[in-house]
């Protein structure tokens, strides 16, 4: 591949500063071309590729002169050219240079650093590409899939220019590139399905390749020529580069070449809409010269070929809709009846996997995995999860994975596959992938001399990561290739689970908010003390019951472990309330309130973790019950204090066989009282205590009724024996 110079980051502005001359830093150009900078309207050169002289056939230095007194027909040529739109792409004339008059191609364009820049480069022969062009626009235009343009356009281009290998590069969405088509000459060896890193296509170059639509490298041993200020006012000018079409390349990618064993190249960008799709590359292992009606013919075959691009995926894309409304349907369907959609998937494997025609397919959801046909261990499935997350999100992924063996050298092992993922959410591990395995298609086999393929046990060294080796994970048609409609099913299978996936979620908010609001309705009407807080302490709600406790009234709780303050027992509440944060450890235990006016309140207190599976809480549930003692000694209710009152002294009145059996009711009902407040279950307890509350209340009303009427016997019988 070949891509212009790495800039450094810093913006789309900064990208181009690795293509400016500034400060001390020399601008360089290939040494098959000369450049000059004039001022304007005069026209005198400022700035000079050091072959300048040479190139132009002059023994007298460029600095300083006149394109008029550089011989040849320059001058008027450039002078014709003002007027004309100079800022974008640069405009090309023929001419003629020198005092030996030699015919030349001018390329002209004004960059944003200032003046006018002059490209010289050799003039070809007259060619007439008419025929050439028409014949392949014909071909290119009457394909019907992208993965056969591709195959198409490389050999187009291959015809058209010479090369001893052309490829056809797409990029992902994260700026990563694999070859999808390939064209060579007997004996050069293979980069196709060879993925590329940030390494080997610097995502600044794409900007670069915007600018410059068509890159052209003649030979990557050639030194480059320096571009040096002539002096003067102008000497400090910051040259951009960034439009001129023989600027040199980076030494970064001078040496990426090298280990292909390229020296020349071309590159025409593949542009649909407004994103870099991919690009055409090709490769010579010798130096070659395009001249510029080549590189033009190139340009527009590499724009019809987007154009056509764009057309096929836009029908891809509908075709894919279709397929995936079923799909919703489905999994819509699913939810009514088994409350989830997974189901919808998993029941029938062949509906995941049939629209992609994948060997296996896998969905990875809320912790689980569930797999259908041929698919990797769990354990591999999940260092691949792993290594997604790891990666930017993007709509859909295509890589290279191998099994559950570790292939040797050269060889991808029985088991090796072509992975496609489509994240589901953006929650970590939640994907839909599907494989394709090598070994069903009879492509297990040896890697050739094209590049030896090293495999690691880790996903990160073999899905398509790292530099030049690493990086190449498959070479020939050693996997099967995810065409573009299986791209696009994929990402609109993804969208559409992840959106029934959301969907469900959001029902089950809903449902669970409705829940909450009933639930809570009813704890309101609890008559005791209740305090709920999450699994870290932090106090959610309390009952309006606890809000009206003496002593807890007005105080507002932020953490669980703040009641210990409340209490007079206030380290032992503070250890068993931080025992039950940490450890889950549930606590029993009698606690007393201090009061507004220093009373102190008396409670049996419950504390509990709310466990939803083993090492998973939900919350904690404190719940706080009137002890017997306290319920004697400050009723709540006026009407039962007078009522116990009342008992009190019908009991003092007593005599006679009655006498001792209010004491006898009292002391049961205490010793009752006391046993239960050593029981386990604060709740149970409660209602125990209020039920012998009411049955001793009623047994010393009966008592009293008895006492009261046999004392109005006693009465009676009196004043009939008075009479």
């Amino acid at each position: 591949m070949s891509f212009g110079a790495s800039p450094p980051s810093g913006g789309r502005q900064g990208a181009f500063r690795g293509v400016r001359q500034q400060g001390g830093d020399a601008a360089t150009i290939q040494s098959c071309a000369a450049l000059l900078v004039v001022t304007e309207p005069d026209l005198t050169v400022i700035q000079a590729s050091d072959n300048a002289s040479l190139f132009l056939g002059i023994a007298q230095d460029v600095t300083t002169s006149s394109l008029a007194a550089l011989g040849g027909d320059l001058h008027d040529c450039v002078r014709k050219c003002l007027g004309r739109p100079l800022d974008g792409a640069p405009l090309v004339q023929r001419c003629r240079v020198g005092d030996a008059r030699r015919e030349c191609d001018l390329l002209l364009h004004r960059p944003s650093s200032g003046g006018l820049v002059i490209e010289l480069e050799p003039a070809g022969p007259a060619v007439d590409l008419s025929v050439q062009i028409k014949g392949a626009l014909d071909n290119v235009l009457s394909l019907d899939s992208v993965e056969r343009l591709s195959d198409v356009s490389a050999a187009v281009f291959q015809e058209l220019t010479g090369y001893d290998r052309v490829l056809i590069f797409r990029f992902d969405e994260a700026g990563y590139g694999q070859v999808i088509a390939e064209r060579r000459k007997a004996g050069v060896a293979s980069c196709l399905g060879q993925h590329f890193g940030d390494s080997e296509a610097p995502p600044n170059a794409h900007l670069l390749i915007e600018r410059n639509r068509v890159r052209h490298l003649v030979d990557a041993h050639e030194p480059p020529v320096l571009v040096r200020p002539t002096g003067g006012a102008d000497a400090a000018l910051d040259l951009d580069l960034s439009r001129c079409t023989w600027r040199s390349f980076s030494p970064l990618h001078l040496q990426f070449l090298g280990r292909l064993g390229v020296r020349g190249t071309l590159v025409a960008p593949l542009s649909v809409g407004d994103r870099l799709w991919g690009l055409v590359v090709c490769h010579h292992r010798t130096p070659r010269f395009v001249h510029y009606p080549v590189r033009a013919a190139c340009e527009l075959l590499a724009e019809t070929v987007a154009t056509r691009i764009t057309a096929l995926e836009a029908a891809a894309e509908t075709a894919a809709e279709a397929r995936i409304r079923g799909v919703e349907a489905r999994l819509i369907a699913a939810i009514s009846r088994h409350g989830d959609w997974r189901p919808g998937l998993t029941d029938d494997g062949a509906l995941l996997a049939g629209p992609i025609a994948a060997t296996g397919a896998v969905v990875a959801y809320d912790g689980q995995i569930d797999t259908y046909g041929e698919t990797p261990s769990e354990g591999r499935l999940r260092e691949i999860l792993e290594w997604l997350d790891a990666r930017a999100r993007k709509a859909v992924l295509a890589a290279s994975v191998v099994g559950d063996e570790q292939a040797s050298e050269g060889h991808l092992g029985p088991s090796a596959y072509a992975l496609l993922a489509a994240p589901l959410s953006s929650a970590d591990g939640e994907y839909l992938l599907w494989l394709r395995s090598a070994a069903a298609e009879g492509l297990g086999r040896h890697a050739g001399s094209a590049s030896s393929t090293a495999f690691a046990a880790h996903p990160s060294q073999w899905l398509g990561h790292g530099s030049m080796g690493a990086a190449m994970l498959t070479t020939g048609r050693l996997l099967p290739r995810w065409s573009t409609l299986d791209r696009i099913t994929a990402r609109l299978l993804g969208e559409a689970v992840g959106d029934v996936i959301q969907q469900f979620r959001a029902v089950r908010v809903l449902i669970a908010q409705a829940q909450l609001a009933q639930a809570k309705s009813k704890l309101e009407l609890a008559s005791q003390p209740v305090l709920i807080a999450d699994a870290q302490g932090a106090v959610l709600c309390t009952t309006p019951a606890w809000d009206a406790t003496p002593g807890l009234a007005g105080k507002r709780l932020e953490v669980l472990q703040d009641l210990a303050s409340l209490c007079i027992e206030a380290a032992d509440v503070e250890r068993h309330l931080r025992e039950l944060v940490t450890l889950q450890r549930a606590w029993r235990g009698r606690i007393r309130l201090r009061g507004d006016d220093a009373a102190t309140g008396r409670y049996l207190a419950r504390a509990d973790a709310v466990l939803a599976a083993p090492g998973r809480v939900l919350g904690l549930v404190v719940i706080l019950t009137r002890t017997f003692e306290q319920a004697e000694t400050q009723p709540s209710d006026p009407a039962l204090g007078e009522l116990a009152q009342g008992q009190a002294a019908g009991a003092d009145a007593v005599s006679g066989r009655y006498s001792c059996i209010s004491s006898l009711i009292a002391d049961n009902r205490t010793q009752v009282a006391r046993a239960l407040t050593r029981q386990g279950d604060a709740t149970e307890d409660a209602a125990r205590c209020s039920g012998v509350e009411r049955s001793a209340t009623h047994a010393l009303e009966l008592l009293d009724r008895l006492i009261a009427y046999g004392r109005s016997g006693s009465r009676s019988r009196g004043r009939d024996a008075e009479e």
